[in-house]
């Protein structure tokens, strides 16, 4: 069956018309030589409406052809370059790797063999890297893609998309394109049709055209730039739909361009051959990049933030050890026929028993010096809300919040270190905390 442009256009672009932003898109005309000074360059603009316009210029009228349209090279985003499909390679290959940078590091050894010429002469584009998925790849000549960039660079026009013309007709794996060539009046017989399909492409005698499309199978057919004649379609092994499309290419390849341009997706199908050191750094004013260096500016002062309160720490503990050497200081000027406390915890228990109560005093000599060991060990955050003594058992009972159960663990661990006993007799749950009830006595 053959469809009519206007039907093929209703599903495929008037619903895309809403997504279609401006777009400018520069193809060579033949002879595409880019070795040569000078190009003819077909041109084609799609507005933010939708509508287009084309022309042609050549490689030295490149530059007033901008001052002339400045508006439309205000972006790379929406400027490109399309290439003849016999510049580029595509192919797809399996390349073993447990992650993404092992794929890519082993891609270049993989599509070696796929190549004529030396591996570091190619430029290699890919597509998204997944592991244990095939990789699609496009891959052109260093020096034929600097040189077809050449042009716009004497212009001072940074391009932000190199694709071939195969990649922007390429449909999905139910559909073949075939792009029919200008008529060769010298040689009829010797006219050459582009094939399209899934992540292949080759330019075919129009002859072979049935047995082609046979292999391929299609469900579908695009016929752009002619058609199938009746004798070929009676030809076909297969009853594929056929779409004819009486639109230029270069329209079609534009709004293509344009649409996966206004969407923001990663089309697989579509390889922009800008990467790596061909990359063009595109700086966004949206909304989107605002939000991006807002939020850098907020990491960078939580980092800022980070330091201060680094060095804040430092500080306080700087402070921390100078008082600490102040007070062992005093200690030797108060009692200089004591040998030096080795620790902190040591020098409090040394001032304890110097401040101890003399013998005389009964009962509050072995209480104070009970209290302060036992409040030695308990912990800043420790809060006591009893205590009672008992003379006879030398023993000191003290109701008190902690934490956590396992504080319990390391009061009786410092309890032991300052020379008394912990004993828990009771010890509850309560809200966030624990309340506990701690027995002490000497060893």
């Amino acid at each position: 069956t053959i469809e009519s442009q206007d039907d093929w256009l209703s599903e495929n672009f008037k619903a895309r018309n809403s997504k279609i932003i401006t777009m400018l898109l520069f193809y060579p005309t033949l002879p595409a030589n880019p070795a040569l000074e000078s190009c003819q360059w077909q041109w084609c603009y799609v507005d933010e409406s939708g509508q287009q316009s084309t022309g042609q210029v050549d490689s030295q009228g490149l530059s007033d052809f901008k001052e002339s349209r400045l508006g439309w090279f205000e972006s790379p985003r929406n400027l490109g370059l399309l290439l003849p499909s016999d510049e580029v390679l595509r192919i797809s290959v399996e390349v073993p790797g447990r992650t993404a940078n092992a794929i890519k590091q082993a891609l270049p050894f993989a599509l070696e063999e796929y190549i004529t010429s030396d591996i570091e002469e190619a430029h290699i584009a890919h597509g998204k890297v997944r592991p244990g998925n095939r990789v699609d790849c496009a891959i052109i000549d260093h020096e034929r893609l600097n040189c077809w960039l050449g042009h716009f660079t004497a212009a001072e026009i940074t391009v932000g998309w190199v694709l071939s013309q195969a990649q922007l007709l390429q449909q999905g794996s139910e559909v073949t394109t075939v792009l029919f060539g200008p008529p060769n009046l010298e040689q009829p017989d010797s006219e050459q049709v582009l094939v399209v399909a899934e992540n292949q492409d080759a330019s075919v005698d129009r002859r072979m055209l049935v047995s082609v499309l046979d292999s391929l199978e299609p469900g579908r057919v695009r016929c752009l730039g002619g058609s199938l004649t009746d004798l070929e379609i009676s030809q076909l092994g297969t009853a594929p739909a056929i779409d004819v499309i009486d639109l230029p290419p270069l329209h079609l390849a534009a709004e293509q361009l344009a649409s996966i341009q206004r969407a923001e997706t990663s089309n697989s199908a579509v390889i922009n051959l800008l990467q790596g050191a061909y990359a063009v750094r595109i700086e966004d004013k949206g909304l989107s990049t605002l939000w991006r260096r807002t939020a850098a500016l907020a990491g960078l002062w939580l980092l800022v933030a980070t330091v201060a309160m680094l060095i804040q720490g430092y500080w306080y503990q700087h402070q921390a050890d100078k008082r600490q050497a102040q007070n062992f200081a005093a200690y030797q000027e108060l009692f200089p026929n004591d040998s030096a406390p080795v620790t902190a915890t040591q020098l409090r228990r040394r001032l304890a028993g110097k401040l101890r109560p003399s013998a005389g005093d009964g009962q509050s000599q072995s209480m104070v010096d009970l209290v302060l060991r036992v409040s030695a060990v308990l912990g800043a955050q420790a809060e006591v809300t009893a205590l009672r003594y008992r003379e006879r058992q030398t023993s000191l009972t003290v109701d008190v919040l902690i934490s956590s159960f396992d504080e319990l663990d390391a009061i009786k661990n410092r309890a032991q270190q300052n020379a008394i006993v912990i004993e828990v007799s009771d010890a509850t749950k309560e809200q966030n905390r624990v309340r506990a009830r701690l027995v002490g006595q000497y060893l």
